[in-house]
């Protein structure tokens, strides 16, 4: 048990008990068990966006939007730390933060044929059809069902 917790393959054990917590819908205990999955590897992108993955189910938009960009140092090209990082914002009320988010992914990744670069560019679409339907007030619903794409996504 010992190299478990403290060998090699701490930080991967961390995160798959993480994962059993979060599909068991123990969100706080999947927490810890991330972090404890964070702190035992330096590089380690696919925890902090399970992590934020966790704080956006909380309705934690800031510690969400932290994560992704931890999750984005260590890997650019995460696309699903860009998608989530973008329903981060929208879920705190930054459409424009949102649409940086994508746009900026799209420039640099563009052209990449991930399927990612996809979703965001239809994303962004959803957003300006949304908007231009009923004005300002259509945020709220495109902020929702962003966070229903992101939560559905894990």
């Amino acid at each position: 048990m010992k190299e478990l917790t403290q060998g090699p393959a701490a930080a991967e054990a961390y995160r798959s008990l993480g994962a059993l917590y979060n599909e068991a819908g123990q969100l706080d205990e999947a927490a810890q068990y991330y972090q404890q999955a964070a702190s035992r590897k330096t590089i380690f992108p696919e925890v902090h966006e399970d992590l934020g993955i966790i704080y956006l189910r909380k309705q934690m938009p800031n510690e969400a939007i932290e994560e992704f960009r931890t999750t984005l140092s260590q890997q650019p090209d995460h696309g699903p730390a860009v998608l989530n990082l973008a329903v981060a914002y929208q879920m705190k009320g930054d459409a424009s933060a949102a649409k940086q988010a994508l746009d900026g992914y799209l420039r640099q990744y563009g052209n990449s044929g991930s399927p990612y670069v996809t979703q965001a560019r239809e994303r962004l679409a959803a957003n300006r059809a949304r908007y231009l339907e009923s004005g300002p007030s259509s945020l709220r619903k495109a902020m929702s069902c962003f966070h229903k794409l992101a939560v559905e996504s894990t």
